[in-house]
């Protein structure tokens, strides 16, 4: 769910690309647009389409859980890669339970 107040979009999206390639410009918009086309998010703010700071955790979960991490204060104490971050902001009738308040982590849509 998204942390800002309405009238800001409900749902946030973080989208972790398995590279540290820089994306070309004119191919971002391309594949924002995809993501949003397949599954069904019919509005977009606050896009922010860049390199990050990207750790994991080994969970009960069968892959590594990937964090965004942000204070650079807390990427001096654990391990990181750089990797490319598409964070924006949306609004899809698909994710229901992010509307409801759940994390993204709560529920699997395959």
């Amino acid at each position: 769910p998204s942390m800002m107040a309405p009238p800001a979009l409900p749902i946030h999206f973080t989208i972790i690309l398995n590279t540290s390639d820089p994306i070309p410009e004119e191919i971002k918009p391309h594949i924002v647009e995809k993501f949003c086309r397949e599954h069904g998010i019919t509005s977009t703010s606050d896009l922010i389409f860049e390199a990050g700071r990207i750790a994991f955790a080994m969970t009960a979960q069968e892959t590594p859980m990937p964090r965004h991490l942000i204070d650079p204060a807390e990427a001096n104490t654990i391990p990181w890669v750089s990797l490319q971050i598409i964070d924006f902001l949306g609004d899809a009738e698909r994710f229901k339970e992010a509307k409801d308040g759940l994390s993204g982590w709560s529920y699997s849509h395959n």
